[in-house]
């Protein structure tokens, strides 16, 4: 087309036609102009096209690590269930009045552990190498840091500032005092510990529950976007 033009522009020149030589000579700018404008048209579509793949593949990938974490979750509740139901029946035999005896010392698991629970946000923090602004929906992006810098820090806070000093200000100077459970089997000190503890665990596995809540929410949001991307 652009050598159509250029051979009308040299005939009309030669046959001294000037004003029909503007006239061609402005159709073959706009030409080139739009030439321009499609290439560049394409050429975001193509980047945009990339960005969505990449997009995808993150929401995946991100999808894959909180069920993990629910699944963690789930598996540290009942872990902690257990544990109380083991503190709660050695309250139990301290209300009856009844002695130590050697088969209590397989309820003794829960008493000085500090709980734990590892939670994956690897997807997450490759997702902010690479930039949050990959994820088109402002909602969903929303949600996600949400979870990662407030539910899952604060609940990984709570276990390690809250638990780590339930320990070092009354598990480890209990121990320290009576040494073994036999010993401190009926000193009050002993049974506020407990109270206390199973407070503490069912605190816990509340707010774990709330936070398994809180991914399964974002689950079922990146699996909302992901099926309307592939619309």
């Amino acid at each position: 087309m652009i050598q159509l033009f250029r051979k009308i522009r040299r005939s009309l020149i030669e046959s001294g036609r000037v004003r029909r030589y503007f006239t061609y000579a402005i159709g073959e700018i706009v030409l080139v102009v739009i030439g321009i404008l499609i290439a560049l048209q394409i050429n975001n579509w193509n980047e945009g096209r990339k960005e969505r793949i990449i997009e995808q593949k993150t929401l995946h990938e991100l999808r894959v690590n909180l069920n993990f974490n629910v699944r963690s979750i789930d598996g540290f509740a009942e872990e902690q269930k257990g544990l109380v139901e083991g503190l709660e029946k050695m309250i139990r035999y301290l209300d009856a009045g009844l002695p130590y005896h050697d088969s209590l010392m397989q309820l003794r698991t829960g008493l000085f552990w500090l709980e734990q629970l590892a939670l994956s946000k690897s997807t997450y923090e490759t997702l902010k190498n690479r930039g949050i602004e990959i994820i088109s929906d402002d909602s969903l992006r929303l949600q996600i840091v949400d979870l990662h810098e407030n539910d899952y820090q604060n609940f990984t806070t709570l276990i390690e500032a809250v638990g780590l000093a339930f320990y070092t200000e009354r598990a480890s100077p209990l121990a320290r005092q009576f040494g073994t459970l036999k010993n401190m089997w009926k000193e009050p000190e002993f049974y506020y510990y407990l109270s206390n503890k199973v407070g503490w665990k069912k605190d816990l596995i509340g707010s774990a529950m709330q936070l398994k809540i809180n991914s399964l929410g974002l689950i079922d949001h990146i699996d909302a976007t992901i099926n309307k991307m592939n619309q």
